[in-house]
């Protein structure tokens, strides 16, 4: 045996892979530079913060980045594809080989077209874990 070692997968063995999954995962990995520089500007060197859902204080390693109603994710990525004219099966990615769980989007100008969109409309805030994923 040589050490190595791969991600393993039973909904891949058995042929269930979710497109739709892996295209919103390499949206969000284009922007995450986005969402952990608000994560730190955010935090500043606090261990807690204030939680703007549940007004309760909210411990930092309970804090998760949230795009604000009403450009949460989903809507910011739908209207990306509609501006782009394309549907999100449209999309390709790449990425998640060996050793990897990331997906990028294969496009590296509509990565950055995406990049720039986020950065104008997502409207980014701190919000404690139980809040976000109360949202999913």
């Amino acid at each position: 045996v040589d050490g190595t070692s791969t991600d393993f997968s039973y909904m891949k063995c058995l042929g269930i892979k979710n497109a739709r999954t892996d295209i919103l995962k390499a949206f969000r990995y284009c922007v995450a530079d986005q969402v952990l520089r608000v994560r730190n500007e955010e935090l500043a060197g606090r261990s807690e913060f204030l939680c703007p859902v549940d007004l309760v204080v909210v411990s930092a390693c309970d804090a998760h980045v949230d795009h604000e109603a009403p450009n949460t994710f989903q809507s910011l990525v739908e209207r990306f594809l509609l501006m782009e004219k394309l549907d999100l099966i449209d999309v390709h990615v790449t990425g998640g080989g060996d050793g990897s769980m990331e997906k990028w989007l294969a496009d590296k100008l509509l990565a950055q077209r995406w990049s720039d969109f986020h950065q104008q409309y997502a409207k980014l805030r701190l919000i404690s874990r139980a809040a976000n994923l109360r949202q999913r």
